[in-house]
């Protein structure tokens, strides 16, 4: 048997987002490419959105997830599960088909939500603009990863 670490581990936003495992989120573009909820029944549905890229979701939207999740069959590490916030609807799936090598000893509760998940997203994402305009956009990916772990 395969064992998967229970510890935290480092991972992108976009691997504890619900809607990255589903069918209706879709990479669209080459250069620059996103992805957008290609779902006309999603609740997030955005009827003045182009046919040919869909709904360009909030961030708090793609940690959440709605009812109409398509599973992919992408399974996730149980120590980025573990991160996975509790009122996501990545959550309300068999763990068995989500989580890698699940077994039901594993604790992967969690007590965070997306909404605060979402607003660590959004501190993240302010301390980086303030980085990047603070060098005018020039700094080396070792010195913004140093920066972006001290407390500055």
């Amino acid at each position: 048997m395969t064992h998967h670490s229970l510890e935290p581990v480092h991972f992108s936003w976009v691997d504890i987002m619900a809607c990255t495992y589903c069918r209706h989120y879709i990479i669209v573009g080459t250069h620059a490419a996103r992805e957008f909820c290609q779902n006309r029944e999603s609740p997030f549905y955005d009827p003045s959105s182009p046919d040919y890229t869909g709904t360009d979701l909030t961030t708090m939207q793609a940690l959440s997830g709605c009812e109409k999740l398509l599973f992919n069959g992408n399974k996730i590490l149980p120590g980025v599960f573990k991160s996975v916030p509790q009122d996501s609807r990545l959550r309300k799936l068999p763990l068995l088909e989500v989580v890698v090598g699940y077994s039901a000893e594993m604790d992967l509760s969690t007590t965070e939500t997306v909404a605060e998940l979402t607003r660590k997203q959004q501190a993240q994402y302010d301390k980086l603009l303030k980085i990047l305009k603070t060098v005018d956009g020039q700094i080396s990916t070792e010195e913004l990863a140093k920066r972006m772990q001290s407390n500055r």
